[in-house]
């Protein structure tokens, strides 16, 4: 998709208040999220094994923003 981060996590959090046992914890919200980031998002932020759900949106945010930047 072309969806920046931010535009996904507030549709993320959205849908997710919808289906809370698949975002009950902290880490299977993180992980639920990194699922659903674009390819060129996801790659790079797979690596850092972040567990909460906060740092895992703040990865993404960077590292959207700076492909964003090099586009």
């Amino acid at each position: 998709g072309t969806r920046t981060v931010d535009e996904y996590e507030r549709e993320f959090t959205r849908l997710g208040a919808f289906v809370p046992d698949l975002v009950g914890t902290e880490a299977k919200r993180a992980h639920r999220f990194t699922d659903g980031l674009r390819p060129a998002v996801r790659h790079n932020i797979v690596g850092h094994g972040v567990q909460t759900y906060a740092r895992t949106v703040a990865i993404a945010q960077e590292v959207d923003a700076s492909i964003r930047r090099e586009a």
